[in-house]
């Protein structure tokens, strides 16, 4: 399947759904419930003490790339699903990208707006959307707020703001991720506030 919009949001209803159960900052942070597991990707490490800023955490130079890290967890997870060529990305539109700026009707979830885009495995390994360059030519795709297969057997949930990914899916997708040596993941608890920078 090529990249492409989906204009049609009843694909992300299921998500929409979750606002029945838990407010829209848990949604947009830790992703649906009702999975049988969870981790928390992590992109830098958990603050040190509660209050930390990110402005306080010392760059360092071997940390993962967010985008290279997503791709490895959704490679790993494809195995995990039955419609492994049938996914959606949900890229928020406060991204300064030209995807995101499209005049195209969005999927909101209170105070986020996204637009869906329905592609294959191999279309988030490439990540490019040269029918949609920015305002400066580039073509790059910003990291997706959700991507989830389309028989919803697992999700991957980024916000702006944390330092981590969400991941839901069942037990044997997040051991096989907890098991890929280059990603920061731990186990996560959706009854539990993971540790937030201020």
């Amino acid at each position: 399947m090529t990249l492409q919009l989906a204009p049609d949001f009843s694909a992300a209803q299921w998500i929409s759904d979750e606002l029945r159960r838990q407010d829209w900052w848990r949604l947009v942070t830790r992703g649906p419930l009702g999975f049988e597991a969870y981790a928390r990707l992590r992109f830098i490490p958990d603050p040190a003490y509660p209050g930390m800023s990110e402005n306080d955490f010392e760059a360092q130079d071997d940390l993962p790339d967010e985008q290279e890290s997503l791709q490895q967890v959704v490679a790993t997870l494809v195995g995990h699903t039955q419609t492994p060529d049938d996914l959606y990305f949900a890229i928020w539109d406060g991204w300064p990208s030209g995807v995101s700026q499209l005049d195209v009707p969005k999927w909101s979830l209170t105070y986020r707006e996204f637009v869906l885009l329905r592609g294959g495995s191999a279309d988030f390994q490439k990540w490019r959307a040269p029918q949609w360059p920015d305002e400066h030519g580039r073509d790059d795709l910003p990291t997706p707020a959700y991507v989830w297969p389309a028989d919803h057997e697992w999700c991957v949930t980024q916000d702006v703001d944390p330092h981590f990914a969400a991941i839901g899916g069942s037990a044997a997708a997040i051991e096989a991720l907890r098991a890929e040596p280059d990603l920061d993941l731990v186990a996560d608890d959706p009854a539990v506030d993971p540790p937030f920078y201020f």
